[in-house]
């Protein structure tokens, strides 16, 4: 099996990461607990799944993020599953925003969308999985369209193809990591890298291209 090593956890600006209760957002680990105990538990809460935590893995398809700044980690743990894309694409909607400070103040009223009948059809077992069911970016987009419109939604609009740049592996159980760096265009992503002496970088794909 590929050794698919690294994964991203974005977050807020304020290094908080947290969970959806109701319409109100609350704190669910902050930076420090998550360094100290080398756990990330579960905050994800949308489209009546389970509780999960959602990371990406990077890969050359992709290197885009969720949110803009956060850690990238190794773990042992193998994901759940992993979806080619943001599982937002698959919600009964055919309003979506890219960026998630457009959606922020309001996050509850896209999460409490239902996903298509269907959906599972995209999970992946293993990274492999998915690189050999969706190779390119285009595959992603081709497979996502066919099925939305085939359910009666619209096709994926090109202005919001980003949500396709980035996937999103599940995990439903606390995952033990090891931090191996900080990434962030704000200060307080360089200021938190010094802290806990780790490597920054001004984005994950700033990271990966560094590997090479």
């Amino acid at each position: 099996m590929t050794n698919w090593r690294y994964f991203v956890k974005s977050m807020e600006e304020d290094f908080v990461l947290k969970m959806l209760v109701g319409e109100h957002k609350v704190i669910n680990q902050t930076i420090e607990n998550i360094i100290e105990t080398g756990i990330i538990h579960p905050n994800t809460v949308s489209f009546n799944e389970p509780v999960r935590l959602s990371t990406t893995i990077l890969w050359d398809n992709y290197v885009e993020t969720y949110r803009p700044e956060w850690i990238i980690f190794e773990t042992e743990q193998q994901p759940k599953h992993i979806f080619p894309f943001d599982l937002i694409v698959l919600t009964d909607n055919d309003t979506f925003e890219v960026h998630y400070y457009k959606m922020e103040s309001n996050l509850w009223f896209f999460y409490q969308r239902n996903l298509i009948s269907g959906y599972e059809q995209f999970k992946c077992k293993s990274y492999d999985e998915l690189i050999q069911k969706y190779p390119t970016i285009q595959s992603v987009l081709d497979a996502v369209n066919a099925f939305r419109l085939q359910h009666g939604f619209q096709a994926l609009p090109e202005d919001k193809a980003r949500l396709i740049h980035y996937n999103e592996a599940v995990f439903q159980e606390p995952v033990k990591i090891r931090p191996v760096a900080i990434f962030g265009t704000n200060e307080k992503s360089k200021k938190m890298a010094e802290l806990f002496h780790l490597p920054y970088f001004d984005s994950a794909k700033a990271f990966y291209i560094s590997l090479k």
